[in-house]
């Protein structure tokens, strides 16, 4: 059975990170949590988040032993099947809205077309309205998300 969403602009950045702030739970990345639950602008944020990353990094020991005693490693992608499922939606989303701000793409990793962690379809349609896949092919854009030669070349010209 499939399932198809409409978010608005709001919902769709709300659950792209909800997504990877799971996937990156599930997989040991327990580091980001205090990025994302404290304010950057406290003028406490960095004790604050020295505080939490100590009491993390004794949770985190208890659920993933096999993790080393340090931040900065984690299970990656692979490991964990939801994780897994997680991000490929992660990714879709992220893919979607990049293209729907700038149909014209970019280099940056959010316009690579998406891909399955474990050869499953993905979830997303990377679709908003009226820019659609075939829009971008006849701009010169590949089909696959990425620059053709000559776009490269312009843009290189371009930022220079």
């Amino acid at each position: 059975m499939r399932y198809t969403l409409e978010l608005n602009e709001e919902q769709a950045s709300t659950l792209q990170a909800a997504l990877e702030f799971f996937a990156r739970m599930r997989i040991g990345q327990w580091e980001e949590l205090p990025r994302a639950c404290l304010d950057i602008n406290d003028e406490r944020y960095a004790e604050k988040a020295d505080f939490m990353k100590m009491h993390l990094l004794s949770a985190r020991r208890i659920c993933f032993p096999e993790l080393s005693n340090t931040f900065g490693h984690s299970y990656g992608i692979g490991k964990f099947e939801d994780a897994d499922r997680a991000w490929e939606i992660y990714t879709s989303i992220r893919h979607c809205v990049a293209w729907a701000h700038n149909p014209k793409g970019g280099l940056a990793v959010c316009y690579d077309k998406p891909f399955s962690l474990r050869g499953n379809e993905l979830a997303a349609n990377a679709e908003k309205q009226g820019v659609h896949q075939h829009e971008r092919a006849e701009e010169g854009i590949q089909s696959d998300g990425k620059y053709s030669d000559e776009d490269l070349i312009r843009d290189r010209e371009d930022w220079q």
